[in-house]
């Protein structure tokens, strides 16, 4: 995410037009990224492959990176031993850099008297019960799911083919 502002300074982001999904776009290697040696555009969150210089989640992105170098301290769910080189780069940037995690061994589940606190994950999602009444309405084995991940972005023609089947 850091590098976005200069990835958008070298006219690398957004995109052109859509050709990027087939021309070999994605395969351009992202060379001066330090400690993350072979990084290739396709490497960088699908959500960043848009056409749209307004795109929300990529100025929203790069004004989250900014206000992240006022900071007080960064915290990172990972160790040190395992990036300890992305984390002394991104320590030249930004302000202290700690390795916190992992945090998932302490994700046991939490136990309240009330259900909306009866189990706390880790999304940062709001999770949205009303699709649970939808889903009992049918057989046992009628629904297929899919999921895509929680920030997969789907071009139009994409939709309509996985439509299609």
């Amino acid at each position: 995410y850091a590098q976005y502002d200069k990835l958008v300074d070298l006219g690398l982001l957004p995109f052109k037009d859509e050709n990027f999904l087939t021309n070999g776009e994605l395969n351009r290697p992202v060379d001066w990224v330090p400690a993350m040696k072979g990084i290739r555009m396709k490497d960088l969150p699908a959500f960043m492959r848009t056409t749209d210089p307004d795109d929300f989640m990529l100025n929203h992105l790069r004004r989250k990176i900014q206000a992240a170098k006022g900071a007080s301290a960064i915290l990172f769910n990972s160790f040190h031993a395992l990036e300890h080189d992305v984390l002394q780069s991104l320590s030249s940037e930004f302000p202290p850099v700690y390795a916190v995690g992992p945090l998932q061994s302490l994700l046991e589940p939490i136990e309240a008297e009330d259900n909306e606190t009866k189990v706390i994950g880790s999304s940062l999602w709001k999770e949205d019960p009303n699709c649970l009444a939808w889903l009992e309405s049918f057989g046992p084995e009628s629904v297929v799911y899919v999921n895509f991940g929680s920030i997969t972005n789907l071009t139009n023609a994409q939709l309509v083919e996985i439509a299609r089947g």
